[in-house]
């Protein structure tokens, strides 16, 4: 499956962009239905993965090996085991933060079964429509990089009423002809939001050694 991540700008070059000045968000989720009873005492990115990890830790880890070291954890339901596992020596001490407050952040049911599942705009990366039909395995990372003032543009003014990046405000975007750009991903990637795709990604890591994702700066 190849996966996209996706950007978005008023026309500003992002190569101008200093990574001491990008703040990474990470999105909890929401209750993590699909996956109970595993959610029913713990937050979503607080199970575990791979026996010594957790699911937020790759996130942590990505944006960390980037070189992104100012990062927000924001979270919804049963933030109490999360906040265990990310004490404030495993970001600051890297020289990031993260917030214990709670936020409203919506969690989309998406299902395989329906291919607009997938939620991105394939013309986005320069396909046309007949390319477009053949490649419907295109999915969404869920990483958007946005300027900050774009994203308080888009969405203070251009769309109040929007909750969801996939689905609404990267279409918006697009329909009122802002710079839009996809980079396509064509390393490992998994939607693990069930308990099947959970254990395929547990059995998955057996078949070759784990890097240590915590200090492994050539992890991404």
């Amino acid at each position: 499956m190849y996966s996209t991540i996706v950007c978005v700008s008023d026309g500003s070059p992002f190569l101008l962009l200093q990574l001491q000045s990008v703040l990474g968000i990470i999105l909890g989720g929401g209750a993590g239905t699909r996956l109970y009873p595993l959610t029913k005492k713990r937050a979503k990115p607080a199970i575990p993965l791979g026996a010594n990890y957790r699911l937020i830790d790759i996130h942590v880890s990505n944006c960390l090996n980037s070189n992104i070291s100012k990062i927000y954890v924001l979270m919804q339901f049963n933030s109490t085991s999360l906040n265990r596992h990310l004490p404030w020596e495993y970001v600051s001490n890297m020289g990031g933060y993260k917030n214990e407050g709670f936020v409203e952040v919506l969690d989309a049911q998406q299902s395989p079964e329906n291919l607009n599942w997938f939620e991105v705009d394939t013309t986005i990366l320069g396909l046309d429509d007949e390319r477009t039909k053949g490649m419907p395995y295109i999915a969404s990372m869920g990483i958007y990089v946005v300027i900050n003032k774009v994203m308080l543009n888009l969405l203070r003014d251009k769309f109040p009423g929007a909750n969801d990046f996939g689905s609404e405000v990267i279409p918006g975007t697009t329909s009122i002809g802002m710079r839009v750009q996809a980079y396509l991903c064509d390393g490992y990637w998994e939607d693990i939001s069930t308990i099947k795709a959970l254990y395929n990604a547990n059995l998955g890591i057996t078949k070759k050694p784990v890097p240590d994702i915590r200090h492994d700066r050539g992890w991404k």
